[in-house]
């Protein structure tokens, strides 16, 4: 799996450099190495690409603070630890598992997360909050409990770097999108979507609480949700994460 990233004749030195310094060992449990195994690492490193970008494009510092929230099994946060090495990093999630991963292997910090995103608290703000793939899972409310935990845990000169499924993925819907989705509800999240801004639907799995789904968020409405908390939106990258989800950096 790394060694062929690393083959890759187009890897820059500094990728090669963070590609050899990585913890490449995974858990037996984590999910998203055996959902997608070919593309593990190479989404990982793509979240720095992103991370670097805004970090260059705002003239940010790099932080020596960070929260990889939701942190799974470490598929972004042993690239974090390879690239910001003397940064403190928590790691959070409502898997105990993955957080006892990261801190077992890549020396995270560990602090347990919740589905009652306002009742999450760290007690500290970090330099770099980044939140991949979780505001493409919530409905409205609790993702404005994301944003508004994030607010709370920010530092003034802090960057948040969320990911979010936009206005490219509404026009093309695929089965990443709507795959578990119930028959039919496809149509009604792109129009709600085109109607309101936000489109949500629940999963369809046997046993779900209907409170994870499928999000489609447009770029004014996560501007004006963000504002009414205080956050601007200081960067953006349509598509940045690996070429499909947009990553936008949030900051005071």
């Amino acid at each position: 799996m790394r060694e062929r990233l690393l083959a890759d004749p187009a890897r820059s030195e500094a990728d090669r450099e963070l590609l050899r310094s990585l913890e490449a060992r995974v858990d037996g449990a984590d999910d998203m190495w055996r959902a997608e195994s070919d593309l593990y690492l190479a989404t990982g490193l793509s979240a720095i690409h992103l991370i670097d970008e805004a970090l260059g494009a705002t003239g940010s510092a790099e932080p020596g603070s960070i929260l990889d929230l939701p942190c799974g099994y470490g598929r972004v946060l042993r690239f974090l630890r390879a690239r910001f090495r003397g940064a403190e990093i928590v790691a959070s999630d409502i898997h105990s598992g993955g957080v006892r991963f990261c801190e077992r292997r890549l020396g995270a910090v560990p602090h347990p997360s919740s589905e009652e995103l306002d009742q999450v608290e760290f007690g500290r703000r970090f330099e770099l909050i980044f939140c991949g793939s979780l505001a493409t899972h919530l409905g409205e409310r609790d993702l404005g409990a994301l944003l508004a935990l994030i607010e709370r845990s920010l530092s003034p000169r802090g960057l948040a770097i969320l990911t979010t499924n936009g206005s490219s993925l509404a026009e093309a819907p695929d089965d990443n999108l709507t795959g578990a989705l119930r028959e039919g509800a496809a149509a009604g999240l792109v129009a709600a979507f085109e109607r309101d801004g936000f489109g949500f639907e629940p999963y369809e799995r046997r046993g779900s609480s209907g409170r994870y789904g499928s999000t489609l968020v447009s770029r004014p409405w996560l501007r004006e949700r963000a504002g009414a908390l205080g956050l601007r939106q200081a960067w953006l990258g349509e598509r940045a994460w690996l070429g499909y989800q947009d990553a936008i950096a949030l900051a005071h």
